[in-house]
C-alpha cells in the first residue's frame, strides 16, 4: 500500500473478551478453542496485510472520486 499517494490503512478491532465471548456464543466452542480460533485469525490476517492482499480497498481508497 505504500505505492499508492492516497492508500490509508484503516484496522477495526473489538476487545479481546467481546471476541471471545462472540465466538463462543455464535459457535459455541469451548474457551480453548476459541482462543486458538482467534489467535489462528489475527495470525491469517496479519499475514495478507503484510502481503498487500487488501489490494480492492487500496483501491477504492486511492482514486479520485471528486
Amino acid at each position: 500500500m505504500r505505492n499508492y499517494k492516497n492508500g490509508i490503512r484503516i484496522f477495526i478491532y473489538a476487545p479481546s473478551d467481546y471476541r471471545m465471548r462472540r465466538v463462543m456464543e455464535v459457535y459455541g466452542d469451548s474457551a480453548e478453542k476459541t482462543k486458538k480460533n482467534i489467535r489462528r485469525s489475527n495470525e491469517a490476517r496479519a499475514a495478507a496485510v503484510k502481503n498487500s492482499r487488501c489490494l480492492f480497498l487500496v483501491f477504492i481508497f486511492s482514486q479520485n472520486f471528486s
